[in-house]
């Protein structure tokens, strides 16, 4: 097993300069890594909010957003960083998850040790933790989601679809015990998506789409689904009645969902698009809050930034994004 964790002292924030008269300025905007992300996840515990990120360059990283300061370097190989297809980090801010292309890392997030290390016999496209970081759910090219015990690395269930997965959520009964019990989200090129009994693995319910779906997650409570489909739309669905209309859907356009993030209480929705834009929502009131768009690595770039990764900070009066430029911004939520 080859995994390797460098701790890193404090770094300074670097303030971005911003362009455009319409666009309101982050708050703060911190560079993790000069020549941009493949990968970025964020979560805040009571005290303080997190990021681990995939760069370009060098590996993988964990940050304190708001101290900023970098906490670890990451990487699968003695001496060689590793690309990070994936980065992931429990909503407890304590566990997080990293991948290449067919082998997987789980790290403590408060000391930076490796605690289990493993592979896959098939490529990884996506994975994600379960919130408080005992489980991994990992969506396969061989068509498949496997559910992993993060104490044992043992695959628990095997949760098939007729196409690459390419999303997928979970959220298990020990993990701060939600009402709808152990369920995972898939979400896959054969343009479903599939609602989960983890534990006895069984299908509860599937709805299908015109297009792929490429992206899905779930509430903190499990009540609820976010499901969105490639330039189609995207939907949060009622996990009790999950085939029938949604309780709140938007049309996509030109643009596709590639982040999501529940508010504590399940009533906010922050999402993350392909075209960096970021929006926050009232779920019951099915209303567009605020939005926001992330700046372009230059004024003058011709390429757009892609969202990664959002989230809340601890006391839910700001939101974060991470975009593929190798920055994450913060902007506060107008009251």
């Amino acid at each position: 097993m080859m995994v390797c964790v460098q701790r890193i002292g404090l770094l300074s924030l670097t303030l971005l300069p911003l362009y455009g008269c319409l666009e309101a300025e982050p708050s703060q905007s911190l560079i993790v890594a000069q020549q941009g992300l493949y990968s970025a996840a964020v979560a805040s515990s009571s005290t303080k909010s997190l990021s681990v990120v995939g760069s370009i360059n060098h590996g993988a990283s964990l940050w304190n957003i708001l101290e900023q300061e970098r906490l670890f370097d990451w990487n699968h190989d003695q001496d060689r960083y590793t690309e990070m297809a994936v980065s992931d980090i429990a909503n407890n801010a304590n566990v997080a998850l990293t991948t290449d292309h067919q082998r997987f890392s789980i790290w403590n997030a408060l000391t930076g040790e490796s605690i289990g290390f493993s592979q896959v016999d098939s490529r990884i496209l996506t994975a994600t933790l379960s919130q408080n970081g005992q489980h991994t759910i990992i969506g396969l090219s061989n068509f498949n989601a496997i559910v992993i015990n993060n104490a044992s690395l043992q695959v628990n269930a095997t949760l098939p679809h007729t196409g690459y997965v390419r999303s997928v959520a979970l959220r298990t009964a020990d993990d701060d015990k939600p009402s709808t019990g152990s369920i995972a989200l898939t979400g896959s090129d054969d343009r479903k998506a599939r609602l989960w009994n983890s534990d006895e693995q069984t299908l509860l319910a599937e709805r299908s789409y015109p297009t792929t779906v490429n992206h899905v997650n779930l509430s903190n409570t499990g009540a609820w689904s976010i499901i969105s489909s490639q330039h189609d739309q995207w939907a949060v669905i009622d996990n009790k009645a999950f085939e029938n209309e949604p309780t709140l859907s938007n049309q996509l356009k030109s643009v596709t969902i590639t982040a999501s993030a529940f508010s504590k209480n399940d009533e906010l929705l922050l999402l993350g698009t392909s075209n960096r834009r970021i929006e926050l929502w009232n779920i019951s009131e099915q209303r567009l809050i605020d939005s926001w768009l992330a700046p372009k690595k230059s004024a003058w770039s011709p390429f757009t930034a892609r969202i990664l990764a959002v989230g809340f900070t601890a006391d839910e009066s700001a939101v974060i994004a991470a975009t593929t430029t190798g920055k994450i911004h913060t902007w506060a939520i107008e009251k």
